[in-house]
């Protein structure tokens, strides 16, 4: 092809026709801009699919962390419930001696509410896109700032609780003396199998162990107590209200992601 081009100019020259040549030569030049445009808007088309298929990953694979978030914000949420209903429950038993007709109940409540869960959260997904610098890939500006602002409120989430309501928690909860007064040891008849446990005075009945609920109301020892459990209330509070808060942005966002994917895939 070049030898063809090249024998046309010769020719051209060689017949003293410089008008035709430089005819010639601007259409041999705007073909070749042409070859370089049409090769450039090639590649762009190549990157750009290439784009596409990452950002569809990239959103799928955030999609499904969202469903892990929900999953683990859920159970969290239905474990503060309990720890609220089980301070509520123990520190009217010692007003409402209703409260000790199922010592079983109560004794198992006594130690459910010893947990502290922490919020951990799943953004392996966003974190890889975000420290690749790769966040343009999202082309929805909206999708991308949701995307920003979710995962900012679930840090943030993630250190308070670490940082403010769990140490709080933790403090408060050592100066309660219910988890002295109840020792776990004859209580084992009640979370172990047979086989695994091991009473030293398996004789002595479980209302023995709830003998602390006889204490005076009016005591600086019922006091105290029923004051911290209120401090730990609300830490729990506060913390089930943020996770709401982030389960709800957490629905919405993977709303948003399904619905940017189905118009996408239009």
């Amino acid at each position: 092809m070049i030898s063809f081009f090249r024998k046309i100019r010769q020719k051209l020259l060689s017949q003293n026709r410089v008008t035709r040549y430089l005819v010639y030569a601007l259409g041999e030049i705007f073909l070749v801009v042409i070859g370089i445009l049409i090769a450039l808007q090639v590649n762009i088309w190549n990157e750009n699919r290439k784009d596409r298929a990452l950002e569809k990953n990239y959103l799928l694979g955030i999609a499904e962390n969202l469903d892990s978030d929900i999953k683990e914000l859920e159970r969290l949420i239905v474990d503060d419930s309990l720890l609220l209903n089980g301070y509520t429950n123990l520190v009217r038993a010692f007003s409402d001696k209703a409260y000790k007709s199922n010592p079983k109940a109560l004794i198992e409540t006594i130690f459910k509410i010893q947990l502290v869960n922490s919020y951990e959260g799943n953004h392996i997904v966003f974190d890889d896109l975000n420290s690749s610098g790769s966040t343009y890939l999202v082309q929805s500006d909206s999708l991308r700032y949701h995307l920003l602002e979710y995962y900012n409120q679930s840090e943030v989430l993630i250190t308070s609780e670490q940082e403010l309501h769990n140490p709080g928690i933790l403090e408060l909860r050592k100066e309660l003396f219910i988890t002295d007064e109840v020792g776990i040891n004859g209580l084992e008849r009640l979370f172990f199998p047979p086989y695994w446990a091991s009473d030293l005075d398996p004789s002595l009945p479980i209302t023995t162990f709830l003998e602390f609920l006889d204490e005076d109301i009016h005591s600086s020892k019922v006091q105290g107590f029923a004051n911290r459990a209120g401090y730990i209330k609300a830490l729990t509070l506060a913390k089930r209200r943020d996770r709401i808060r982030l389960l709800k942005s957490a629905l919405t966002l993977r709303e948003e992601i399904q619905g940017f994917l189905l118009l996408s895939k239009n």
